[in-house]
């Protein structure tokens, strides 16, 4: 899975507006807390308006504004909205029927895709935007006899993850 840069900036712009006084930021203060220009910020906020996660209000008083509590903003439905072509591209009708590898193939990458959003879900923007607590990978948030790994600040996430 990668991410693209609007999915990045997206998530930022959601975890600032988590933090900010009054519950309410401006483009161009979420610009700087994602580490963009406002112009790119700018392009980023209409597809968290349509899908429903922040409101715009223009003017004097405007700003950015999350529609919800922060933790009931998961991850896995952040990206989903920004990017439903990695949820959607193996999930065809065509990929999924018949017994020849490329319909095996696809229900393999589905199978991965579920457990990566699974996972995902269990964060939300109020675990990135908590300054005053631990990170989400510090914390082990792991149910009891689950086998995954468990990354933490002593053990970096792989390469692929993270660029």
């Amino acid at each position: 899975m990668r991410l693209k840069r609007e999915s990045e900036v997206a998530i930022a712009i959601l975890a600032a507006c988590a933090n900010a006084k009054g519950g309410q930021i401006r483009t161009v203060e979420a610009a700087r807390a994602a580490g963009t220009t406002a112009s790119f910020a700018a392009q980023v906020v209409p597809s968290l308006v349509q899908a429903g996660l922040i409101e715009a209000r223009r003017g004097r008083r405007g700003g950015l504004a999350l529609t919800q509590p922060a933790g009931d903003i998961l991850l896995g439905d952040v990206i989903a909205r920004m990017q439903p072509e990695l949820i959607a591209s193996a999930r065809t009708e065509e990929n999924l029927t018949g017994r020849d590898p490329t319909a095996e193939l696809c229900k393999i990458v589905m199978g991965a895709d579920d457990v990566i959003r699974a996972y995902l879900d269990r964060f939300s923007i109020a675990d990135l935007a908590n300054k005053n607590r631990p990170g989400p990978l510090q914390q082990d948030r792991r149910k009891k006899g689950s086998d995954h790994k468990t990354y933490s600040a002593k053990t970096s996430l792989p390469d692929e993850i993270c660029r």
